[in-house]
């Protein structure tokens, strides 16, 4: 994680209940080094909507909950070749 991250996650964790919230959070680098891509497309993730984030101490940070939300497919909306089939 970057370090502003961290000083924010060392402060916040000294609050009760904090410290397991902060550890369910990851960096834009975090997640480009897991999904193997580059920060750039992950960063372009996030600024349209796809992936939820917020920004903590001017970096931002994606909770693991709203990654594997991201990262699970939606079973409940036809795919496209779904749709393609009906158009």
């Amino acid at each position: 994680m970057g370090v502003a991250v961290l000083v924010a996650a060392y402060f916040l964790s000294m609050i009760k209940g904090f410290d397991k919230l902060i550890k369910d959070f990851y960096t834009i680098k975090d997640i480009a080094e897991q999904l193997q891509v580059k920060e750039k497309a992950v960063r372009r993730l996030v600024t349209r909507g796809s992936l939820k984030a917020r920004k903590v101490c001017g970096k931002w940070v994606v909770t693991a909950d709203n990654l594997k939300a991201f990262l699970e497919p939606d079973t409940s909306a036809p795919c496209s070749s779904e749709i393609s089939l009906w158009n």
